[in-house]
């Protein structure tokens, strides 16, 4: 398969498709190793990043560390949303990324609870 470009899809090789922001940015990271790789490190970090401020606050090491995974992946959840949406008037990346924290800890919760 020929390479493509950002905001082509593999039936559309040769035309140029524009995407919206969230896809073309997707589009991106997905045809590359290198931005897959940095965007991975950057998650990393960023967990790492939160976790250390946990920690310095006085919140034990385990509880940080597994809240700052569920801010990274309520994050990723939220931004994969907003970016999917119309975004007609003001929703904010915030308000998706506290909905996507939200189910997390619903989720979370209900893996302590025995199964049916």
């Amino acid at each position: 398969m020929a390479d493509l470009t950002v905001g082509q899809r593999p039936a559309d090789q040769g035309q140029d498709l524009p995407l919206p922001g969230g896809h073309r940015l997707k589009a991106a990271v997905a045809a590359s190793a290198e931005l897959q790789e940095r965007d991975a490190l950057k998650s990393v970090s960023l967990a790492a990043a939160m976790t250390n401020a946990l920690v310095a606050r006085g919140v034990p090491d385990p509880t940080a560390a597994l809240a700052g995974e569920l801010g990274v992946l309520a994050f990723k959840r939220g931004y994969a949303q907003w970016s999917e949406s119309e975004r007609e008037g003001k929703d904010e990346l915030a308000g998706y990324t506290l909905a996507a924290l939200d189910e997390l800890r619903t989720a979370s919760a209900s893996l302590d609870r025995p199964a049916p």
